[in-house]
C-alpha cells in the first residue's frame, strides 16, 4: 500500500506525463501547421500568379479591345466622312440640276411665251388679212327726171369695193315722205325687194331701179314748206363666201328743197347711212 508521498509522486508523474503528451501534441500541430503553411503559401503564390496573368490577360485584352475600337472608330470616322462628302456632293449637284432645270424652265418659259406672242401677232396678222380682204358692199342712190312734170326714177346700185367676192343675201330700195326719218323704214315688198341670191364680185355691181311717181307742183310745193322730208333709201344683206360672216349696209339721200346740184337736190341723209360693226 503507497504512502501519502508515493501517491503524490505518481501524481505528479503522471501529470508530467499528460503535459508531455500535450506538448508533442502542440509540437505535432505546429509541425502540422508549418507544414500546411508551407504548403499553402505556393498554393496561394500559384493562386496569385494565375491572378495577375489572368489580369495582364485582361489587360491585354483590354488594350487590344481598344486598338480595335479605335481602329473601328477611325474607319467609321474616315466612313462619316466620305458620307458628309458624298452628301455634299449630293447636294451640290442637286442644286446644280436644280439651277439647270430653273434656267432651262425659265428659257422655255420664254420660248412659249415668244411663241405665243408670234402666234398672237400672227393670228392678228392673219386676221388682220383676212379683215383686209373681206368683201365691201356699197350702195350709191341716184335720182333721175326729179323736175316739175316729169316722171321721176331712183336707181340704186351694189359695189363690191373688197378683195373677195359677196353673196348678196337681199337687197331692198324704197322712198317715203316722214316728218323725221325712222330707225327701220317702211320697204315695198315688190318688185325692189331682191329675194334671190347674187354673187358680187370683187369691182363688181348689182343694181335696181324704182319709180318715184309723177313730180307735180302741189309735191314740190309741199316738201318746200317743209313740213315732211322726201326720202330715197336702200339695205343689204350681204356674205364673206371664204368666212361665211354675214354683213349690213343702209344708205339713204333726201330731196333739200331749193337746194342746187348735180343730184337734182338730193343730198345724203343725217342718219341711217351706217354699216355692220364687224
Amino acid at each position: 500500500m503507497l504512502n501519502v508521498n508515493e501517491r503524490l509522486a505518481r501524481s505528479i508523474l503522471a501529470a508530467l506525463h499528460v503535459l508531455t503528451s500535450a506538448l508533442d501534441s502542440l509540437r505535432d500541430e505546429e509541425k502540422r501547421r508549418v507544414s500546411e503553411r508551407e504548403n499553402y503559401i505556393p498554393e496561394a503564390i500559384g493562386i496569385l500568379s494565375n491572378i495577375r496573368d489572368s489580369f495582364d490577360a485582361f489587360i491585354v485584352e483590354s488594350n487590344t479591345d481598344n486598338q480595335k475600337t479605335q481602329r473601328f472608330q477611325r474607319k467609321s470616322l474616315r466612313v462619316q466622312w466620305w458620307l458628309f462628302g458624298a452628301t455634299a456632293a449630293a447636294f451640290v449637284a442637286a442644286a446644280i440640276y436644280a439651277n439647270v432645270a430653273r434656267l432651262q424652265k425659265n428659257t422655255m418659259d420664254d420660248t412659249f411665251k415668244e411663241m405665243q406672242k408670234q402666234t398672237a401677232q400672227a393670228q392678228e396678222a392673219n386676221r388682220l388679212t383676212v379683215e383686209s380682204e373681206r368683201p365691201w358692199i356699197g350702195i350709191a342712190i341716184t335720182v333721175q327726171g326729179w323736175v316739175e312734170g316729169k316722171v321721176a326714177t331712183s336707181a340704186v346700185t351694189f359695189t363690191n369695193g373688197g378683195r373677195r367676192p359677196a353673196k348678196l343675201l337681199g337687197a331692198r330700195f324704197g322712198n317715203h315722205e316722214y316728218v323725221t326719218f325712222p330707225e327701220s323704214p317702211d320697204y315695198p315688198r315688190q318688185p325692189t325687194d331682191v329675194h334671190s341670191v347674187v354673187l358680187i364680185i370683187p369691182n363688181g355691181i348689182a343694181s335696181s331701179a324704182q319709180p318715184l311717181g309723177q313730180v307735180t307742183h302741189d309735191r314740190l310745193n309741199g316738201l318746200a314748206q317743209r313740213q315732211k322730208k322726201f326720202f330715197v333709201y336702200a339695205s343689204a344683206d350681204y356674205e364673206d363666201v371664204t368666212t361665211h360672216v354675214k354683213h349690213w349696209i343702209h344708205a339713204c339721200v333726201q330731196y333739200l328743197p331749193g337746194f342746187t346740184n348735180q343730184a337734182n337736190g338730193f343730198v345724203s341723209c343725217d342718219s341711217y347711212n351706217d354699216i355692220d360693226q364687224q
